[in-house]
C-alpha cells in the first residue's frame, strides 16, 4: 500500500536520523517507515540543501548543521575516562 507522507514529517524523520542520531532500526519501529524512504528522504534533503548553499552561500546549510550537532550530541554522550596518576 502506497503511503504518503507530508514534507514535515519527512523532514522530522530526517532530522531523527543525521541530528539525533537514531538507527533506522528504531524510526523504523517507532514510526513504520521502510529503510529505503529513510535513506531516500535523507538523501533529497542533502541535495536540497546543496541547492540552496549554491543559490544563497550566506545562508546557514541545514545537513551540515544536522551533522554537527549529531557530532556533538555523540562526544556528549560518550563516557569520559578517568586518568590515573
Amino acid at each position: 500500500m502506497l503511503q504518503n507522507y507530508t514534507p514535515e514529517f519527512k523532514k522530522k524523520i530526517v532530522r531523527l536520523h543525521e541530528e539525533e542520531g537514531r538507527t533506522c532500526k528504531s524510526i523504523i519501529a517507532e514510526y513504520g517507515v521502510s529503510k529505503a524512504s529513510i535513506s531516500k528522504w535523507c538523501s533529497e534533503f542533502s541535495k536540497e540543501c546543496q541547492i540552496k548553499a549554491q543559490t544563497n552561500p550566506n545562508a546557514p546549510n541545514e545537513m551540515e548543521l544536522m551533522k554537527r550537532t549529531s557530532a556533538c550530541v555523540r562526544s556528549w554522550k560518550r563516557p569520559k575516562r578517568k586518568i590515573s596518576s
